[in-house]
Formats: structure tokens, C-alpha cells, sequence
């Protein structure tokens, strides 16, 4: 049984579907949609289409006015395979939602079909902003299983991209390659980059003493974050230093296979998986820690970067193409998948003073500005 709060009354009603939340897990894209909620919510009324995440929702009744749709999920995830019935059966859920309610602009935080297909549930007067955070690349596993779930990946976004094409009247994405990448698919006359940002002000509040020989991880327990390139670098750099510590928090389908393979290498007394972490104990870690590892291969953005860099760490990272755009040279990259290289740049000497006061430009406060003129842009046409 869905649970319904109380509705603010204002002139203009928005609609955001955030369907593809997971348990245990706030991705970087899910932080931006809440922010841009708590900002949305001071204007419009606001109504959030959920299922059941009790951080999440928390975060959307602390700091925002928004109504909340809560939804009961049918099915659990147990591993990637979960994902398909789950995300099915809560797009036609998010559907029915969408024929009842009246929405005049409807946003969705996802290119997957559990946001999308919801859409083909409106009218041409509801106004529609999309979220594309970043086209999925091509994946290379030898796992036949694994081939599979991304050919059914692929398939499922090439549905959702035309039915985007057709229905929505805005797109945001994250940095300028996957604006070229995305208008290469579909030729929508209509992308704008959102500018995502971390919460400072949050992060100032917390305290934490720095320890040396440390590192800190976050984000979805999920081969294509490099989690298993990490047990990897572990066991390099623990062959020279015995006492480095690596602290990894985030949920996802593969953190058992992570935690299996940290036992297989030996390594359950230098990596220490955390699952997730509240806000307060994410900012503690990465305080306390002198570097943050992000071996990622694919990111929209890398807000955690932002978040890292603005907490003094010494940040080693992937070089993805968007990076340098955003982040210039604080972090320290390194070629994909290249492990030796990741180990060496633990020698790296940072000016952290200099690092801090470029990162306080990533206020979110500051960066949604332009998803708020460019959703303005389309109430305007609705009064």
C-alpha cells in the first residue's frame, strides 16, 4: 500500500520520479535529484514518487517541503539479475501513479526504463525534464552471464532513449562529452549541462582527525567502480606497507563477491567494507583518511571526487575524459586500469590549502542555479 503525505497547494505541480533507488546505496546522481528537490520545493508544489529508501526519504523530509508518494516494493535484490523484475514492476507502479495524479511537469533522475517507460503514461501538455547522467559505455567481460545482462542493458536504453527523444522537452547531463554523446543518439534540440555540487555546509560541520596510511572509497559495490581493481592495488601496496588501511563504504549486488575476494587475497586485515554509511560517518572516514581511491571507469560527474578534494584528500583516480574538465589537476590520474601506476602516485606531495579553496566552488547552492532557470524556462510556458 502506497503512503501518502501531505500536498503543498501551489499554482505549478512537479512530478519527480526517483524509481531506480536502491537499498543502501545514494548514488552521486540521487544526492543532485535531492538537492534539486529541496530547491524545487520552495517555489512549486512538489510531490517525490519513491519506493521505500529511509535514507533517502529522510533526506526529502528534512529538507524540503515535497509530498511524498512512498511505494511497497514486490520483489528484493539479491543479485543484478533482481534488477529487471524489481525496476518492471515498479515502472508500472510509477505508471498508474502517473495516470492518476495531474502533473504539469514531470521529472525523471534516470534514463532507465523504471523512470522512462512511466512516461508514455502522459499527455503532450505535461511538460517533461529527463536526467541522462551519462550514456552507458561498452562493457568488456568474459562472463557469459555478464554479456548477457549487457546486452539486456543496452537493449532496455535504446527503448528508453526514443521514448525520451519523443516525450521529453529537457535533458540534463552532467559534462560536455556525453552532451555530444547523448545528441548523437537522438538529436534532441533541447540538452543542458547541470552543474552537480557538494554540500558544504554540511561537510564543514564534521570533525575528524586526519590518519596517515589510510584511504577511503565510496560508491556502488559494482565491478565498473573498480572495486575489484582496488583489492588489486591493495595488494600491491600492502606488500610495502603493512599497515595501510582501505575503507570502502557503499551497498550494491557485488559486495559479497568483494568481500570474498579480499579473503581470497589475504587481505580482511587492510580492506574493511563498510555497506553503507550515513552522511555523517561518509564525511567522518573521508576526514580521517589521507587519500580517497577512485579507480571508477565510468562516471557522469564524480561528485565524490568534489567531495574528497574539499575534505583534503589526496585523490588518485581513473583519467576519464570529463575529469580534467571539471577537476583540472588536484586529482592525480592515472590510465585506466593500470595498477602498477595507481600504486606508485601514493608518493604524491599536494598543496591541500589550494586544493580546499578550489573545491568550495562545487557549493551546491551555488551549481543548481542553472537546472533551476532551465526548469524555469519550461514552467513559463505552462502559466
Amino acid at each position: 500500500m502506497e503512503k501518502q503525505y501531505l500536498r503543498c497547494s501551489k499554482k505549478i505541480r512537479i512530478g519527480i520520479i526517483l524509481n531506480g533507488a536502491t537499498p543502501g546505496d545514494i548514488a552521486g546522481g540521487d544526492v543532485h535529484i535531492l538537492n534539486l528537490i529541496t530547491a524545487l520545493s520552495k517555489k512549486y508544489d512538489v510531490c517525490v514518487i519513491i519506493p521505500y529508501h529511509k535514507e533517502m526519504i529522510e533526506r526529502i523530509n528534512r529538507n524540503s517541503k515535497a509530498e511524498i508518494i512512498e511505494m511497497k516494493d514486490k520483489y528484493k535484490f539479491n543479485k543484478k539479475e533482481d534488477l529487471i523484475k524489481v525496476y518492471l514492476y515498479r515502472a508500472v507502479k510509477v505508471y498508474k501513479i502517473l495516470k492518476k495524479e495531474k502533473f504539469d511537469l514531470v521529472v525523471t533522475s534516470c534514463p532507465f526504463f523504471c523512470d522512462v517507460l512511466p512516461l508514455l503514461a502522459l499527455d503532450k501538455k505535461t511538460k517533461v525534464a529527463c536526467w541522462i547522467f551519462h550514456v552507458l559505455p561498452k562493457r568488456k567481460n568474459p562472463e557469459v552471464r555478464d554479456k548477457i545482462l549487457n546486452l539486456l542493458t543496452s537493449l532496455q536504453e535504446e527503448i528508453c532513449f526514443r521514448i525520451i527523444k519523443r516525450k521529453a522537452d529537457l535533458i540534463f547531463t552532467c559534462n560536455n562529452i556525453e552532451k555530444q554523446k547523448i545528441f548523437s543518439r537522438i538529436r534532441h534540440s533541447n540538452i543542458q549541462i547541470g552543474y552537480l555540487g557538494i554540500d558544504k555546509e554540511f561537510i564543514d560541520k564534521i570533525k575528524a582527525k586526519r590518519k596517515k596510511d589510510t584511504a577511503f572509497f565510496v560508491g556502488r559495490m559494482v565491478r565498473q567502480k573498480g572495486i575489484f581493481d582496488l583489492v588489486r592495488i591493495m595488494k600491491k601496496i600492502t606488500k610495502k606497507n603493512r599497515n595501510f588501511r582501505l575503507y570502502m563504504a557503499g551497498g550494491g549486488p557485488e559486495k559479497q563477491e568483494l568481500e570474498k575476494e579480499i579473503k581470497r587475497k589475504n587481505l580482511q586485515n587492510n580492506v574493511f567494507v563498510l555497506g553503507y554509511v550515513s552522511d555523517k560517518e561518509l564525511f567522518k572516514k573521508m576526514k580521517e583518511s589521507e587519500f580517497f581511491f577512485f579507480p571508477s571507469y565510468e562516471e557522469g560527474f564524480g561528485i565524490v571526487v568534489a567531495e574528497a578534494l574539499y575534505c583534503g584528500n589526496k585523490v588518485i583516480c581513473y583519467k576519464l575524459p570529463h575529469y580534467k574538465e571539471f577537476f583540472g589537476d588536484f586529482p592525480e590520474y592515472v590510465e585506466i586500469g593500470n595498477i602498477k601506476e595507481f600504486v606508485e602516485k601514493i608518493n604524491i606531495d599536494k598543496d591541500l590549502k589550494k586544493q580546499e579553496k578550489f573545491a568550495k566552488e562545487f557549493d551546491h547552492r551555488l551549481r543548481i542555479k542553472k537546472d533551476l532557470a532551465e526548469i524555469e524556462n519550461l514552467t513559463r510556458e505552462l502559466t
